[in-house]
């Protein structure tokens, strides 16, 4: 029976989990966000099988915190370090003092509007301060997903501040709702003082080693000779949860030196580096389609309904004054950031699957209004998912945030480190390029311009001087300063990547 009833479960979630894959173009189609469909499609599934009972608040948190060390340190990795340069002081400040101040002026607007009502012995200051914090971060997988699935061209200092933020700003809104679910659940042993070292014990040793480890992990790869690369990758996370399971057990913010390993590794110069990411890559996409699914099918209809007056006035605050009040505020100092930037950063403010997963802790620590708050942020979620998620292509336009996309399909598959001073570009040949003679030494490449591989329909071919080239080639061409490479472009008549 219990063969049974495990293989019967197994058909289901793979049965999901192909739906969700195959509605996603649908989706897409629609302008629906896909994590939003993949939630919606968790939900509809808890009313038509009986998986529904398989799901808990503990074995969502257990897979939430799975699937936010994947993304997070997938996001991070392919992350361009040389942007993150560029905003690491605002993004930063966004993603802690952002998160802090969102959080009060919503903890106490919710105070405000709830502490008097039919909740009122409920939402005391200290639970309003809870509940806000639970929802003060943006999501990670919402943005990265967001702004990757329909590979939305956004100013690049515009977008490396919101995945920046979104990455990173987790860890913030996770040490506050500890400290607020402790002063509530112990109040005789929560103080200041312990409050501050706290923080200072999640943020050192997180990000001191999330630091230090990337480099073992460099060290480890580079070193190591294995003889299937496919394992290379499977190393790699296996060493990240390492890091993750290390640093929590130590007291330390397990996400923060997740995401900051993350972009050590896609700084540095690792052997693999494709194989890496495309793993992480597709690892993330499976463990937000589970995630999201997960938490569908432990959403609570009938009491999001009770609450939904509620969730609608505290979520529409959020969404409308507390995150934009805190971004306008702290961005005021930085002139160089445009007011149209600031506006468009506080409107992709996505909830996600990190506000729920939180929203989980109060559940397992048996609070008794904690239903409440779980219901109330699984609805803003959803909220948000609708309101700004399905409008980021109209508000993109209205803030004047689109910029001409310089990238184009890489039939190579090859990228270079930010410390690597090499550029390099692919190029199409026409029958013009070839009138000069049809073997490579015949082109007119300019000096410090190197051919590195040639692909002819499915099959790649090392060049030489003697190779014979023909009308449709792709050739990679590699350079060690853009001036060489500008030129190769321009005599082959080709854009530069």
């Amino acid at each position: 029976m219990l063969f049974i009833l495990s293989n019967s479960v197994i058909f289901f979630v793979a049965l999901l989990i192909i739906t969700t894959v195959l509605a996603g173009k649908a989706g897409n189609r629609v302008g629906i966000p896909l994590l939003l469909l993949y939630l919606l499609i968790g939900i509809i599934a808890g009313f038509f099988s009986e998986i529904k009972s398989y799901i808990s608040p503990h074995l969502a948190q257990n897979l939430g915190n799975i699937a936010l060390v994947i993304i997070l340190f997938s996001g991070a990795m392919s992350t361009k370090y040389t942007e993150i340069k560029k905003v690491f002081v605002p993004s930063t400040v966004l993603s802690t003092l952002g998160v802090l101040l969102t959080a009060l002026i919503t903890g106490f607007f919710i105070w405000l509007i709830m502490h008097k009502g039919e909740y009122g012995d409920y939402f005391g200051i200290k639970e309003s301060l809870l509940l806000a914090a639970i929802m003060s971060s943006t999501d990670a997988a919402s943005v990265f997903g967001l702004l990757r699935e329909k590979n939305l061209s956004i100013r690049k200092s515009t977008k490396s501040i919101l995945e920046f933020e979104s990455g990173s700003n987790d860890p913030m809104a996770y040490m506050l709702m500890i400290m607020f679910l402790h002063s509530i659940t112990s109040p005789e042993t929560f103080t200041i003082g312990k409050t501050v070292i706290f923080f200072l014990k999640q943020i050192l040793i997180g990000g001191i080693a999330g630091y230090l480890f990337s480099f073992l992990i460099i060290k480890i790869i580079n070193s190591i000779n294995l003889t299937n690369n496919s394992l290379y990758p499977v190393l790699v996370l296996s060493c990240v949860f390492l890091l993750y399971s290390g640093v929590t057990f130590l007291e330390g913010n397990g996400f923060l030196s997740v995401y900051i390993a993350g972009l050590m590794l896609g700084k540095n110069k690792i052997i693999h580096k494709h194989i890496i990411e495309e793993f992480d890559d597709a690892l993330s996409w499976l463990f937000q389609i589970i995630m999201f699914i997960t938490l569908g099918l432990l959403v609570d209809l009938k009491g999001m309904a009770y609450i939904s007056i509620s969730a609608v006035i505290i979520g529409m605050f959020l969404i409308l004054i507390s995150r934009p009040a805190s971004v306008l505020l702290l961005l005021l100092p930085f002139r160089k950031i445009e007011l149209k930037d600031k506006l468009f950063i506080s409107w992709i403010g996505l909830r996600g699957a990190v506000p729920i997963i939180f929203a989980t802790y109060p559940l397992l620590a048996g609070m008794p209004f904690s239903q409440i708050f779980f219901n109330i942020v699984f609805f803003i979620t959803i909220l948000s998912f609708l309101l700004q998620g399905i409008s980021v292509p109209y508000v993109i336009k209205l803030f004047k945030q689109t910029e001409q996309s310089q990238e184009v399909d890489s039939d190579f598959n090859i990228s270079f480190p930010d410390s690597m001073n090499s550029t390099m570009v692919e190029i199409e040949l026409t029958r013009e390029n070839l009138r000069a003679g049809s073997k490579l030494m015949n082109l007119p490449l300019p000096d410090k311009t190197l051919v590195i591989m040639i692909k002819r329909k499915d099959k790649y071919i090392v060049p030489k001087g003697e190779t014979i080239l023909r009308e449709g080639d792709k050739l990679l061409l590699i350079a060690d300063d853009s001036n060489s490479l500008k030129k190769a472009i321009r005599i082959l008549g080709e854009k530069e990547e």
